[in-house]
């Protein structure tokens, strides 16, 4: 509105700021009353402009009008949209971009503040055996049944006044495949058809992941039909030194940075004690461990540890303990009285023929002196 304009020749100019009907009107006034009025309605679109001219003549009297519709003059957006692509989880960054065929992908695309508004968003996934071509986007989008590895994601916005965003490009790497994971077990240990460990048996676990995302995290638990240590995160080697002897089974897997958690797997073992350690305490350095359950001994010399055997022979008579075993890489005989502390053994290695003795004796553990033994 314009209160007593003077004569002349007035533009009028109409700004869509947004999609939307308009109504214009033009009134001429002589005090109170009208004497001329137009009313215009239409439909504007953001970042059109419409113009009219308005003539004014008022030399002596009322204010006369003259004017038409307002016409399309131009569109004053050049600017194309800007759009970008947000990565949802499961998703890792490090140097790459990795993700899995669950991380959701979703196009944002906005037009600049006095734009016509965005027309369309395309986008297209590929690498150098791959390519879906140029796709119209419409909701979040997956890479699902793509064999891992690296993709490209182009994209890019068009607005309603034809103006084209340059294409973006991010690259990600694609991993569905979890880790593998093997479990080590040292010695000592006695293997046949199952596994036997002591309390000292250490255990290892060891992932790998390829070219994937990397190890999150290595679980496992150990458990049988009394204990159950529920899942637990595996930081650095472990023992069973805190358990009973028994069966045991041991269930371990692992997950990477993009939650493709791996297939569990499970070992059963057994564990056992030693029922007696004898030390020779005459300064050979020779020390033997007995199991009477499952018929192992564990000879150790100063030049090798000959680990967990089953003994050809093993047998309780009264209150000693008798063993005589002989296989292709030692022989050994030993008598021992474990309610004395008392133990007598002779061994030798057969591929060396070096002899190795032992004598425990009660109360003498830092005596020192020499005896004979012979095989049988």
């Amino acid at each position: 509105m314009i209160i007593n304009p003077s004569n002349g020749l007035y533009k009028l100019e109409l700004f869509g700021i947004s999609d939307g009907n308009y109504t214009i009107t033009i009134q001429g006034n002589y005090g109170v009353e009208t004497t001329d009025k137009f009313e215009y309605v239409g439909q504007v679109k953001r970042g059109e402009i419409y113009t009219s001219d308005v003539k004014v003549t008022a030399v002596i009297g009322p204010i006369d009008v003259y004017t038409g519709p307002p016409e399309f003059k131009e569109i004053i957006d050049t600017m194309p949209p800007s759009t970008t692509l947000m990565i949802g989880e499961p998703k890792y960054v490090n140097l790459n971009t990795y993700v899995s065929s669950l991380t959701p992908f979703t196009l944002v695309a906005e037009d600049n503040p006095s734009g016509v508004g965005v027309s369309s968003t395309v986008y297209r996934i590929y690498n150098s055996t791959f390519d879906t071509g140029w796709l119209n986007y419409t909701s979040q989008f997956y890479l699902t049944g793509l064999d891992d590895g690296t993709y490209n994601i182009d994209f890019y916005s068009i607005d309603n006044s034809g103006n084209v965003e340059p294409t973006n490009r991010v690259t990600v790497m694609l991993d569905n495949t979890p880790p593998i994971t093997d479990i080590t077990i040292a010695q000592p240990k006695y293997v046949t058809d199952m596994i036997y460990v002591t309390p000292d048996t250490l255990f290892t676990i060891i992932t790998h992941d390829g070219n994937g995302s990397g190890t999150h995290i290595i679980a496992y638990r150990i458990f049988n039909s009394t204990y159950n240590s529920g899942w637990l995160n595996y930081t650095s080697p472990f023992t069973l030194a805190f358990l009973t002897d028994g069966t045991y089974t041991i269930a371990y897997n692992s997950t990477d940075n993009v939650r493709n958690m791996e297939m569990t797997h499970y070992i059963n073992i057994i564990l056992f004690s030693w029922d007696c350690i004898f030390k020779d305490c005459f300064g050979r350095q020779t020390i033997l461990k007995i199991n009477v359950k499952h018929k192992f001994f564990q000879l150790i010399t100063p030049d090798k540890d000959y680990g967990i055997r089953q003994a050809t022979y093993m047998r309780i008579c009264g209150i000693t303990i008798i063993i005589r075993h002989c296989d292709e890489e030692i022989r050994l005989i030993s008598a021992a009285i474990p309610k004395f502390d008392f133990c007598i053994a002779i061994a030798r290695d057969k591929q060396t023929r070096t002899k190795y003795f032992l004598l425990d004796r009660t109360g003498f553990e830092n005596e020192s002196s020499t005896i004979s033994l012979f095989f049988y």
